[in-house]
Order: structure tokens, then sequence, then C-alpha cells
């Protein structure tokens, strides 16, 4: 008689429209080479437990590729991200992927730490009240504040979905009481003005009642109407993305500062932004019902909102 299978392997490489649920389902649960326990209940009531591990490779674990170093010279060809993915195993880039010539962890992500004092501040956001995992539709806010050299950096995000504007406004008042960015004698934020949300939310869609927008200034979450123009948008997060601001230093080290980047507590935008896939059909946009798409909306707008 045959033996049951015991195990299954699955091997990939960072790359592909696949990569945020691999990423999920086996990178981000546990560190690599730890075993993961799960009981999976049946409907005749019995439990079965499952494991699994992952494995992280390098080029090392194969001789063959690593002994006369042409591979390895080969990838050292391509830019940063495309070495990092195939060569380091960075889960957090994608080869191909629509920022992937623009985004880079060294600059783009920064260490979290306190909003200084004096300088400018706002949130932006895209809003879906019908995502689901796996698919845009949700919900994505960022807080920014903005620098005396116009750099836009993300202090904040909230991300989430099937959730009213009644309760992301709660949350958001909960995250500006914390910043002190609200007005508890008016109970209104003090970040009203300048904060864009996506254009959809102030259209009445064939009813009478109250619009999204006016749902959450019910709440004292106020917003402006944001720039409806994607082409224009993408551009604008792109421009930012790719242009630095270089000086030298006593030591004389020339250093860059990016004109946008996102604190390590901002980890959505962090994950999605540098993966999201370019679509087949209009290749100067991202790919349409992917998740993440929210969270690169909601960056545009605020990149559109700050020229």
């Amino acid at each position: 008689a045959l033996r049951p299978y015991l195990n299954i392997r699955w091997a990939s490489n960072p790359y592909g429209e696949g990569l945020v649920w691999v990423r999920r389902r086996f990178v981000e649960v546990a560190p690599p080479e730890t075993t993961v326990r799960f009981d999976i209940h049946l409907p005749d009531g019995r439990t079965v437990e499952q494991t699994q591990i992952f494995i992280q490779a390098y080029l090392s674990d194969n001789p063959t590729l690593a002994r006369d170093g042409l591979y390895e010279a080969g990838l050292r060809k391509n830019k940063p991200h495309i070495y990092r993915a195939l060569l380091k195993g960075d889960w957090y880039v994608s080869v191909g992927a629509f920022l992937s010539d623009f985004w880079d962890p060294e600059y783009h992500v920064c260490e979290t730490h306190p909003v200084p004092p004096n300088v400018y501040r706002f949130r932006s956001a895209d809003f879906g009240i019908a995502g689901k995992p796996g698919k845009s539709g949700g919900m994505s806010v960022t807080w920014w504040y903005v620098d005396h050299d116009g750099m836009l950096t993300a202090y904040h995000h909230l991300y989430g979905s099937q959730l009213s504007a009644d309760r992301v406004a709660e949350r958001c008042k909960e995250i500006e009481l914390y910043y002190g960015d609200w007005d508890e004698e008016e109970n209104r934020s003090m970040l009203n003005l300048g904060s864009p949300l996506d254009a959809q939310c102030f259209k009445r869609t064939g009813t009478s009642g109250p619009t999204i927008s006016e749902d959450f200034w019910r709440k004292g979450v106020g917003w402006k109407k944001s720039t409806k123009d994607r082409v224009n948008g993408i551009a604008e997060l792109v421009r930012r993305l790719d242009t630095f601001t270089t000086w030298t230093d006593g030591a004389d080290v020339t250093r860059k500062k990016p004109s946008i980047r996102w604190m390590k507590r901002c980890d959505h935008p962090i994950k999605f932004l540098p993966t999201l896939p370019r679509n087949e059909s209009d290749p100067r946009d991202i790919k349409d019902d992917i998740e993440g798409r929210d969270v690169f909306d909601d960056t545009m707008y605020a990149c559109t909102s700050r020229p």
C-alpha cells in the first residue's frame, strides 16, 4: 500500500502577485525555523493538529550556484531591491512591483520617534466599508507631519475593513487625543482643514441621507475633498519617493533625506507599498481590487495635498 504523505514542501522567491499572502501565511507567523502548531476542527468534532515551519534560504545553501560567484555577480548588476529580494530573501520588496524601483527601506522607513514640536500635521484617508482580506475596499488613515524642508513623515496609521464611518471616527478621536490633536472643549479634531479624504466620500449616491464625509463631521472628524487625478497623483507619490535632500555633515559625510517616509510603527504601508503589482492593462497604475490599494490611494491623496 502507498504510504501517506508525511510532509508537503513549498519553495518560492519573494516575487509575484501572491507575495503578500505567502508572507502573511508563512513568513510573518513566527521567526525562521520555528515550528508553528495549530488545530483544525472538523465538522464531526475531531481536532487535527498540523504544523508548519518557515526555512529562510540563501545563496550559500546552493553550493553549485555559489561556488564560482557568477550567479551572485549577475544578481548584483540589478537594482538594489532585486538583489535584496533574490539574494537576501527580503520578503518586503517585490521584483517588478509598481514602486519597487523607487522604494528603499534604508531611507523610506525610519525609527519610531516623537513628533517634533511646531511642525504642521494632517491626516489622509481612503475609506471603504466592504473590504475583505486579500482584496481592496478597506479603510486606510495615515497621520503625517511636515518638517521644515517639506518632507512628509507618517507617524501613525490605521487600517481595517468592515468598519462604519462612525467607528473609524471614534478611532481617529482616540488617536488624536493621544497626540494632542483633539480639541476637547469643542469636541473636534484640530486637523480638519488640511486633511484629504477620497472625493467619493463627499458624493450622494441616490440617497437623501448624509454622505460619508458628513458622518465623519458629526463625530468631530472633518476632511477636505481629495484631488481626484490618478495620473498626476501617482506622479506626485513617485516624485516624493524619488526626491532626496542631501547635505554634508561635520565629518564631510554626504547624507540623504527622502521627501516621504514612514515610522516603523506604520506597518501596513511598509508591508504593502513596495509589493503592489502593476496593472497589466494600464502600466501607469497598480492592479485593481488587490489588498493594499487603499493604502496606496491614501498615500497618493497625502502627496497631492502637499505637492
